[in-house]
């Protein structure tokens, strides 16, 4: 590109040139005579045009006891040494298994050289060892700076890593074991102890002791499986149990207690945790017969899921019968793309079983709505939503892209995404265009609205959405 500049003038302003690329000129002069020869060029870079985006995939590439060297990809805007982007680092110390909840005054920047400000990896020297720390990197340019990245989690080694032996035994497991109670039994299962690169659990011990007193009934597990059966209990008796953990260097301390009755004599045992998709379908929940019986055919089985719309602890009966198998229909209070808990047991004409352990449960995405998202505002706004959703229908019947319209309110409203939110829209034109008579001029809540919104509007709005109906306040 050439540029002309008034003869009385030794400057010249370039305009039109591209942001955040190297620009090289050369001056030549012009006489009557002719042009004369280039100038010595001279180079520099323009600007870039925005702030730098977030940059990607931060990564451990070195972990020791007493440091450790983080890595990430450059945005893909001013991603270059040359642009003179640079980076912040912040680290936190955070003891637990995730980066998430880490307090805004935890971080702290890890301290840098000249050198190191543009590069792409950054070391966080002077660290505790066997100490777990959070590390996220943010860009920025002269247009200013980009959000942080989502923190990586990094966990330094042992000393005994280095050569030193830490003599140290394992932590008690997390929790208490989940306990299933037999008639003569109980059957335990139980978290590891939390992560420690010193320690290798070598095997478990399991005890239960009964509330009257006495010698502890014991189990040790061959190897560091977690979990087993404690034999030899009473039928009827309250039992506490508990598990510790061994290394090389000897047992840990107990965990805390689970608190369980055995059942009457002669009750089958439970069976195990019910399972899901089986043949590649996942709303087909399978189980098992119970090993022991108690000596009388099973004469059913009862299966339930946890309701995770109800609240923590909230069970729902699922199914009754003799079959060991059920599938889920799509009124059931089991919803797309959430986790839930399954237990099964067994009864006979000698009594029933404990529940079984906890199978897991999690159906595919469903419509635009079925989604752990979607479906998680729905539910914390269940007593607000319908109002909001009101209000954005009836603010956008003259908006010449009304279903958009709808879908933009909803999001900025409620944090519905903008696809689950074009099902409202389209929910909303559909009760404007067949039932404007009793739900726009007449009562929105009302029986006729409601009677013609569910005949017209509300099967496409269900399909779209890809929710039962009772998920939706206002259906």
């Amino acid at each position: 590109m050439d540029y002309s500049c008034p003869i009385t003038l030794p400057q010249c302003t370039l305009t039109g040139l591209a942001p955040n690329h190297t620009i090289t000129v050369r001056v030549l002069a012009v006489s009557k005579q002719g042009p004369g020869n280039d100038s010595v060029p001279v180079s520099f870079r323009t600007q870039p045009s925005s702030k730098p985006d977030v940059p990607a995939n931060p990564k451990v590439a070195i972990n020791t006891a007493y440091g450790a060297a983080v890595t990430w990809t450059p945005p893909p805007v001013c991603s270059s040494t040359a642009d003179a982007t640079k980076y912040d680092i912040e680290i936190a110390q955070y003891n637990h298994s995730d980066c998430t909840g880490v307090p805004s005054t935890a971080w702290y920047p890890i301290a840098k050289t000249d050198e190191e400000a543009t590069a792409t990896m950054r070391h966080a020297r002077g660290l505790q060892p066997k100490t777990g720390y959070c590390v996220r990197v943010a860009a920025r340019n002269m247009q200013g700076m980009s959000p942080w990245s989502t923190p990586v989690r990094v966990r330094t080694l042992c000393v005994e890593a280095s050569g030193l032996p830490s003599g140290q035994v394992p932590d008690a497991p997390s929790d208490a074991p989940e306990a299933t109670a037999g008639s003569d039994s109980m059957s335990l299962s139980w978290a590891a102890p939390p992560y420690d690169a010193c320690v290798i659990v070598t095997k478990y011990d399991a005890r239960c002791v009964s509330s009257a007193g006495g010698k502890p009934h014991m189990l040790t597990t061959a190897d560091a499986a977690r979990e087993g059966k404690v034999v030899g209990l009473s039928p009827e008796v309250r039992y506490s149990c508990a598990v510790r953990a061994y290394d090389a260097n000897g047992p840990g301390p107990w965990s805390s207690e689970v608190n369980a009755t055995t059942l009457p004599a002669g009750s089958p045992d439970a069976p195990a945790a019910p399972t899901s998709g089986a043949g590649g379908n996942p709303k087909l929940i399978v189980w098992l017969p119970p090993k022991d019986n108690g000596g009388s055919p099973v004469t059913s089985y009862e299966l339930r899921v946890s309701n995770w719309w109800a609240g923590a602890g909230v069970w729902v009966s699922l199914y009754k019968g003799l079959s060991t198998q059920f599938q889920i229909a799509n009124a059931d209070v089991v919803l797309p793309d959430m986790e839930y808990d399954l237990q099964v047991r067994a009864i006979t004409a000698l009594g029933e079983s404990s529940w079984s352990p906890s199978g897991k449960l999690k159906l595919e995405v469903a419509g635009r709505c079925g989604n752990t998202h979607d479906v998680t505002i729905f539910h914390d706004q269940q007593s607000t939503i319908s109002g909001k959703v009101g209000d954005a229908i009836m603010g956008c019947i003259t908006n010449p892209s009304p279903t958009d319209c709808i879908a933009g309110k909803l999001h900025d409203s409620t944090g519905l995404s903008q696809s689950c939110g074009l099902c409202w829209g389209q929910d909303g034109i559909c009760v404007e265009n067949s039932c404007f008579k009793d739900c726009v001029l007449g009562d929105k809540h009302g029986p006729a609205c409601v009677s013609c919104s569910k005949a017209h509007c509300t099967p496409a709005m269900l399909e779209c959405a890809g929710l039962p109906d009772w998920v939706f306040p206002t259906k």
